[in-house]
């Protein structure tokens, strides 16, 4: 099932979603995620992110987290935004259809 978000939408990393993950980044075809963004992932978990941004068909979108993300120059940004894909978060409300 792919699920279309709304932005604004709630969702969730659980560890089911970091296994999907952590599959996808073994794959030959695509070796994405990598294991820093996984890494990055893992510190939500748990933690309710909204959808701030949708990629068209919509299975791909961008979660933002309200903690601080620090990049790899040291700089701190306020939240931590992680483009997704559909089946790398839970829903938390009804803001999501099957499609």
């Amino acid at each position: 099932m792919i699920r279309d978000y709304e932005e604004g939408a709630k969702v969730v990393v659980t560890d089911e979603t970091i296994k999907i993950m952590e599959a996808s980044s073994k794959s030959v075809a695509t070796m994405f995620p990598s294991q820093s963004y996984i890494n990055v992932a893992k510190r939500m978990k748990g933690i309710k992110g909204t959808v701030s941004m949708r990629f068209k068909p919509g299975y791909e979108f961008n979660v933002e987290w309200p903690e601080p993300y620090i990049r790899d120059d040291g700089t701190i940004q306020d939240v931590t935004i992680l483009q997704m894909k559909d089946n790398w978060v839970e829903p938390l409300d009804k803001k999501w259809k099957k499609i």
